[in-house]
């Protein structure tokens, strides 16, 4: 069933029985729903969730990606790649209270675990400040325990016509 996961893979928003296969998902990678399961964007192939991720519209024209995880077993088969593309693409798609038209320019923020940054900066994210965050995110990773293991990255993408 892994391969050739990303030519049968649907990007949807979660339903509310996504939940367990979600949040196990989830729990995998250190990390747990952010929300409600209907929050979160997920991949299926098949029926099955390989891959979900979050993002928050914070103000206008301003985004946050809060997580992005793929299943272990799926990785390397570019799912990550096609949640993350399609979430940057279009972030209010993915958002509760967004701008329903969307936005000609944008910015999103995320914070990558260390070893996670490459990945962002192939899909045109840059390293970017603390201070750059909205004030909860920039806060989140101050007196963290697993700071030092985590080696948190505070990053940023922005779409800009020109």
């Amino acid at each position: 069933m892994v391969n050739n996961l990303r030519a049968r893979a649907e990007v949807t928003l979660a339903r509310p029985e996504d939940g367990p296969e979600l949040r196990a998902l989830l729990l995998d990678w250190g990390m747990d729903l952010a929300g409600e399961p209907e929050q979160h964007a997920v991949i299926k192939v098949s029926g099955k969730i390989f891959a979900g991720g979050k993002i928050t519209w914070l103000e206008e024209n301003a985004f946050h990606m809060e997580l992005l995880a793929v299943k272990r077993e799926a990785r390397g088969r570019g799912l990550g790649g096609m949640l993350l593309l399609e979430l940057i693409k279009k972030p209010w798609a993915y958002c509760d209270s967004s701008p329903a038209g969307g936005c000609v320019s944008y910015r999103v923020t995320t914070i990558a675990r260390g070893e996670a940054a490459g990945f962002y900066r192939r899909y045109g994210f840059r390293n970017c400040h603390f201070s750059d965050l909205a004030t909860i995110y920039r806060e989140q990773c101050r007196d963290c325990p697993e700071r030092e293991a985590c080696r948190p990255v505070p990053m940023i993408y922005i779409q800009e016509v020109s």
